[in-house]
Protein backbone atom coordinates (compact mmCIF):
# COMPACT_ATOMS: atom_id res chain seq x y z
CA UNK A 1 0.00 0.00 0.00
CA UNK A 2 3.16 2.63 -0.67
CA UNK A 3 0.96 4.16 -3.12
CA UNK A 4 -1.71 5.08 -0.98
CA UNK A 5 0.79 7.24 1.52
CA UNK A 6 1.97 8.55 -1.78
CA UNK A 7 -1.16 9.34 -3.38
CA UNK A 8 -1.96 11.15 -0.08
CA UNK A 9 1.40 13.36 -0.07
CA UNK A 10 0.66 14.15 -3.49
CA UNK A 11 -2.74 15.00 -3.39
CA UNK A 12 -2.25 19.20 -3.58
CA UNK A 13 0.68 18.63 -5.71
CA UNK A 14 -1.83 20.42 -8.45
CA UNK A 15 -1.94 23.54 -6.78
CA UNK A 16 2.27 23.92 -7.01
CA UNK A 17 1.53 25.66 -10.16
CA UNK A 18 -0.66 28.46 -9.28
CA UNK A 19 1.66 28.86 -5.94
CA UNK A 20 4.35 29.73 -7.84
CA UNK A 21 2.83 31.72 -10.66
CA UNK A 22 0.80 33.79 -7.65
CA UNK A 23 4.16 34.21 -5.90
CA UNK A 24 6.49 35.30 -9.10
CA UNK A 25 3.70 37.58 -9.70
CA UNK A 26 3.65 39.78 -6.69
CA UNK A 27 7.51 39.62 -6.49
CA UNK A 28 9.14 39.04 -9.89
CA UNK A 29 12.06 37.61 -8.25
CA UNK A 30 12.28 33.94 -9.39
CA UNK A 31 14.77 32.89 -6.62
CA UNK A 32 12.21 34.39 -4.10
CA UNK A 33 8.95 32.74 -5.55
CA UNK A 34 11.13 29.85 -5.80
CA UNK A 35 11.61 29.65 -2.21
CA UNK A 36 8.66 30.64 -1.00
CA UNK A 37 6.60 28.40 -2.76
CA UNK A 38 8.59 25.91 -1.37
CA UNK A 39 7.86 27.32 1.71
CA UNK A 40 4.02 27.53 1.76
CA UNK A 41 3.75 24.13 0.20
CA UNK A 42 6.07 22.13 2.50
CA UNK A 43 4.32 24.49 5.69
CA UNK A 44 0.70 23.80 4.12
CA UNK A 45 -2.03 21.21 5.79
CA UNK A 46 -3.04 18.53 3.88
CA UNK A 47 -6.42 20.38 3.33
CA UNK A 48 -5.14 24.23 2.82
CA UNK A 49 -6.71 26.01 0.24
CA UNK A 50 -5.08 28.81 0.76
CA UNK A 51 -1.82 28.05 -0.40
CA UNK A 52 -2.02 30.75 -3.55
CA UNK A 53 -2.87 33.63 -0.93
CA UNK A 54 -0.06 32.46 1.68
CA UNK A 55 2.53 32.81 -1.61
CA UNK A 56 1.07 36.02 -2.44
CA UNK A 57 1.85 37.32 1.01
CA UNK A 58 5.25 36.23 1.41
CA UNK A 59 6.40 37.22 -1.64
CA UNK A 60 5.21 40.57 -1.38
CA UNK A 61 6.59 40.92 2.33
CA UNK A 62 9.94 39.23 0.87
CA UNK A 63 10.48 41.50 -2.74
CA UNK A 64 7.22 43.39 -3.85
CA UNK A 65 6.84 43.04 -7.95
CA UNK A 66 7.71 46.66 -8.69
CA UNK A 67 3.54 47.22 -10.37
CA UNK A 68 2.97 47.21 -6.22
CA UNK A 69 5.47 49.41 -4.93
CA UNK A 70 3.97 52.72 -5.52
CA UNK A 71 1.87 51.48 -2.54
CA UNK A 72 1.96 51.10 1.08
CA UNK A 73 3.17 47.51 2.53
CA UNK A 74 -0.88 47.37 3.45
CA UNK A 75 -2.62 48.29 0.82
CA UNK A 76 0.02 46.11 -1.89
CA UNK A 77 -1.55 42.90 0.27
CA UNK A 78 -5.39 43.68 0.19
CA UNK A 79 -5.09 44.57 -4.01
CA UNK A 80 -2.92 41.81 -4.52
CA UNK A 81 -4.88 39.59 -2.91
CA UNK A 82 -7.72 40.42 -5.04
CA UNK A 83 -5.58 40.58 -8.15
CA UNK A 84 -3.76 37.64 -8.21
CA UNK A 85 -5.67 35.13 -6.20
CA UNK A 86 -9.45 36.59 -7.11
CA UNK A 87 -9.92 36.36 -3.27
CA UNK A 88 -13.43 38.59 -2.54
CA UNK A 89 -13.21 41.36 0.48
CA UNK A 90 -14.80 39.11 2.29
CA UNK A 91 -11.85 36.68 2.20
CA UNK A 92 -9.15 39.19 2.21
CA UNK A 93 -10.96 40.46 5.66
CA UNK A 94 -10.77 37.12 6.89
CA UNK A 95 -6.54 36.77 5.88
CA UNK A 96 -6.05 39.84 6.91
CA UNK A 97 -7.85 40.04 10.42
CA UNK A 98 -9.30 43.83 9.21
CA UNK A 99 -12.95 44.45 8.53
CA UNK A 100 -14.14 44.52 4.86
CA UNK A 101 -14.70 47.92 4.70
CA UNK A 102 -10.85 48.59 5.65
CA UNK A 103 -9.84 45.89 3.11
CA UNK A 104 -12.33 48.54 0.21
CA UNK A 105 -10.38 51.24 1.79
CA UNK A 106 -6.82 49.97 1.47
CA UNK A 107 -7.74 48.78 -2.54
CA UNK A 108 -8.72 52.23 -3.28
CA UNK A 109 -5.94 53.87 -1.80
CA UNK A 110 -3.45 51.38 -3.23
CA UNK A 111 -4.93 51.71 -7.15
CA UNK A 112 -4.83 55.05 -6.76
CA UNK A 113 -1.22 55.22 -5.37
CA UNK A 114 -0.86 53.39 -8.78
CA UNK A 115 -2.67 55.35 -11.22
CA UNK A 116 -0.18 57.96 -9.92
CA UNK A 117 2.41 56.14 -9.70
CA UNK A 118 3.25 56.73 -6.00
CA UNK A 119 3.78 60.23 -6.32
CA UNK A 120 2.67 63.66 -7.37
CA UNK A 121 -0.56 64.48 -9.73
CA UNK A 122 -1.10 62.32 -13.03
CA UNK A 123 0.27 64.35 -16.27
CA UNK A 124 -2.65 64.44 -18.62
CA UNK A 125 -1.37 63.40 -22.24
CA UNK A 126 -1.46 66.27 -24.58
CA UNK A 127 -4.66 67.57 -26.66
CA UNK A 128 -5.11 65.92 -29.96
CA UNK A 129 -4.76 69.01 -32.18
CA UNK A 130 -1.20 69.98 -30.05
CA UNK A 131 1.53 70.31 -32.20
CA UNK A 132 2.93 67.12 -30.06
CA UNK A 133 1.12 65.26 -32.92
CA UNK A 134 2.12 66.78 -35.71
CA UNK A 135 4.15 65.37 -38.19
CA UNK A 136 7.95 65.72 -37.94
CA UNK A 137 8.07 66.77 -41.71
CA UNK A 138 6.19 69.55 -41.29
CA UNK A 139 8.46 71.78 -38.95
CA UNK A 140 6.15 71.11 -35.85
CA UNK A 141 3.06 72.65 -37.54
CA UNK A 142 -0.19 70.90 -37.62
CA UNK A 143 -1.60 70.49 -40.88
Amino acid sequence: MWWAARCRDDRHMHRLPAVYTAALAASSDQAVAEQVAERVMLAAPRDDVTLAERAVLLALRAAPHRAFVPMRAEEREAVALARLTGASTGRIATLLGISQEEVRTRMRSGLRALINGGGGPRTRPPRRDSASEASPGRGGRAS
